[in-house]
């Protein structure tokens, strides 16, 4: 018993400096983000998720990054591995489908921005880019519907406003 306490005092320390050495680097990653580094901040969160791999923050910025760079398919691989470790990652979700909407790939990104609005109904811009989604897949009543939950949230946004205008008139002149 002794000797597994020292031992753990002693690989304590070398578990906290490898997390705080790991959040510097997210950190910095954040940083070069900012600055319009992408690259760079890319290489940051490598370094982050090389010491600790288990961090689904680490995964979602650089997913984020990656779809700065418009690698739509390396962000996805990343939101993926963030709800892997945390399945109620809502953020992951959403901007999973965003990256899905940019690949066309309408259909899943429906299904990521539905699973974000179980986890957080209030999800205004879910609704909104659900929407959206819905209206390329010709979904038009669907979209109607998201848009119109959208402005329940925020009644004041013109641009969900000029979308529900859009997909009403596209509605009538279809004739439903």
């Amino acid at each position: 018993m002794r000797n597994t306490i020292l031992g753990l005092l002693l690989i304590l320390p070398v578990i906290l400096f490898a997390q705080n050495t790991a959040h510097d680097h997210y950190l910095e990653g954040i940083q070069l983000r900012k600055s319009g580094d992408y690259n760079s901040a890319i290489k940051a969160f490598d370094q982050a998720i090389q010491l600790v791999p288990e961090d689904p923050d680490y995964y979602y910025m650089r997913g984020l990054t990656k779809r700065k760079l418009d690698n739509f398919q390396g962000a996805i691989s990343d939101y993926d591995q963030a709800i892997k470790l945390y399945p109620a990652f809502a953020k992951a979700y959403f901007n999973r489908g965003i990256a899905n909407k940019q690949l066309k790939k309408y259909h899943e990104a429906i299904t990521d921005y539905s699973k974000a609005i179980d986890l957080d109904p209030d999800y205004f811009k879910a609704y909104y880019n659900r929407g959206i989604a819905k209206k390329s897949i010709r979904d038009f009543e669907g979209a109607l519907s998201d848009f119109d939950t959208a402005l329940s949230l925020k009644p004041e946004d013109t641009i969900v406003k000029k979308q529900r205008t859009l997909t009403l008139d596209k509605l009538q002149k279809m004739g439903n």
